[in-house]
């Protein structure tokens, strides 16, 4: 019987994707201070800059709905817009009505459909956004087929239009990556296309360039980023953020070493942790593409002594160490990790999806050993069982495999017994665990009963992993890091019960 799983706990999932992408990652000290991008407040509207060559008339009503919504008056400032043009024929006007789309919405269904209010006193979109609360206007709105109809009538698309219809997708490819109508590919080549059209005329805004930067470093056309990005700090040359971003274009283009004097700038010149914390994963980012040891030395022994009470650092070491192929030094990283944070459910977890990612698994086992045999307490015991029980089914060939499996979880069970009440929720989650492997076990030696079935099955078919629940389940995609750490909604997160 061989388990044909890839899997991992869910709540490893962003070690996965920093140990197969890119080593990005927010760490525990950056958590609740950087807000996911659908709850970040809308930026203030530009000035008329892009409507010089606007008649008077279009003019006055894009000021006047400026001027509502700068007081929060969004449906009325939409309805104004409506009126003003109801046939949406004035791509001036359209261009407005999408700057209220993207910034101003209290609901929207797939950016296809918008929903409105006047903002009460104490009120936020933020909030309304989470909330979906009632009295909300919607109206279907479809930006871009708007604006293909102007331009098949013979009209000229002003630039400005070219820019908001940019922002537009780029709000869409950010808030509904892989689930849009259209695969993100195509998504980005048009917001990529409309930036241009806008770049073209010299209509641009810091803002909108590093929105282009981000929609060319993500199509991978890394020359084209650099010269938005350059232009970009040309205008605001303190950006830290379009400096990261150019580092970041430098590295995907393969021109690492290029990248230190950038990483140096920002560590420099940090407002605060989170910022010199880009700045150190820019520069490791850069010494491991470059397989520059020396340097990978420098900057890692830098961060670890510029945040000496986080974990998050030395994760990073270990994982550069296997990156590296250096065992001896993932190990002592490991076990040094282990030492200054035991027990800490985190740290095992995030060690084990490393290896796991390098298909290093047996590393991950002797590591777990080691742990046992240094930290016999209670609490440390149960964690470190949990894990090498998840990490055992994980890579499990054999019926032995799930039943040692079923043994270690089984200790684990013992173990956080001894110090935690019976409610705790990691007695449900393994108990379904339990439940879950017993009975894949029990599928795979009926199938190996020729009197079982009369359908024989293989042994890759007999047991499923896919079968287990979300709790243990789950593929790391190949998403935005903030995206890659969220659970699913519903779902049994086994590794954070462990720790309550």
């Amino acid at each position: 019987m061989k388990l044909s799983s890839n899997r991992l706990p869910r709540a490893a999932r962003l070690f996965v994707l920093l140990a197969l992408l890119s080593l990005t990652f927010t760490p525990a000290f950056a958590q609740e201070a950087n807000p996911a991008p659908s709850a970040a407040p809308a930026a203030a509207p530009a000035a008329l800059t892009f409507y010089e060559d606007a008649v008077t008339a279009d003019k006055d009503v894009v000021t006047s709905s400026r001027a509502l919504t700068d007081s929060g008056k969004w449906l009325t400032a939409w309805k104004l817009l409506a009126g003003y043009d109801a046939a949406n024929t004035n791509p001036w006007i359209l261009a407005e009505k999408i700057r209220i789309a993207n910034e101003g919405f209290a609901q929207s269904v797939m950016h296809l459909v918008f929903g409105f209010v006047d903002l009460k006193e104490g009120e936020n979109l933020e909030n309304l956004r989470q909330e979906q609360g009632e009295g909300v206007e919607t109206f279907d709105f479809k930006p871009a087929d708007l604006a293909a109809a102007i331009e098949t009538s013979g009209a000229a698309l002003p630039p400005v239009l070219s820019l908001s219809l940019g922002d537009y997708y780029y709000e869409v490819w950010t808030r509904y990556k892989g689930q849009w109508m259209e695969e993100d590919a195509v998504v980005l080549g048009k917001g990529a296309e409309q930036y241009e059209r806008a770049l073209a005329y010299e209509t641009f805004t810091s803002d909108s360039l590093g929105k282009q930067s981000e929609i060319l470093v993500a199509l991978q056309r890394f020359d084209g980023a650099e010269t938005v990005v350059r232009k970009g700090l040309a205008l605001d040359p303190e950006s830290r953020g379009l400096t990261l971003r150019l580092g970041d274009v430098l590295y995907g283009a393969g021109r690492y070493t290029e990248v230190y004097s950038i990483a140096d700038q920002l560590i420099a010149n940090a407002g605060d942790a989170n910022e010199r914390n880009d700045g150190f994963i820019l520069a490791i980012k850069a010494g491991l593409g470059a397989q520059d040891r020396a340097s990978l030395e420098t900057y890692l022994g830098n961060y670890e002594k510029s945040f000496p009470d986080e974990y998050m650092p030395r994760l990073v070491r270990h994982l550069v160490m296997v990156r590296l192929g250096d065992a001896e030094s993932a190990n002592t990283a490991a076990d040094a990790l282990y030492d200054a944070f035991p027990g800490d459910p985190d740290v095992i977890r995030s060690i084990l999806s490393t290896w796991l990612s390098a298909n290093d698994p047996e590393s991950g086992f002797k590591y777990l050993d080691r742990c046992l045999a240094k930290d016999p307490s209670d609490d440390a015991a149960g964690a470190l069982y949990f894990y090498r029980a998840l990490l055992g089914y994980q890579v499990a060939m054999s019926e032995e495999d799930v039943e040692t499996a079923l043994a270690d979880i089984s200790t684990a069970e013992e173990y956080f017994a001894k110090t935690n009440p019976s409610d705790v929720q990691v007695f449900a989650t393994i108990k379904q665990l339990k439940e879950e492997w017993t009975q894949a076990l029990a599928a795979s030696k009926e199938a190996q009963n020729p009197e079982a079935s009369s359908a024989p099955a293989s042994d890759a078919a007999a047991v499923q992993p896919e079968a287990t629940s979300d709790a243990v389940a789950v593929q790391p995609e190949a998403t935005s890091d903030a995206a890659a750490a969220q659970p699913a909604e519903g779902a049994t997160d086994a590794t954070t019960a462990a720790t309550n």
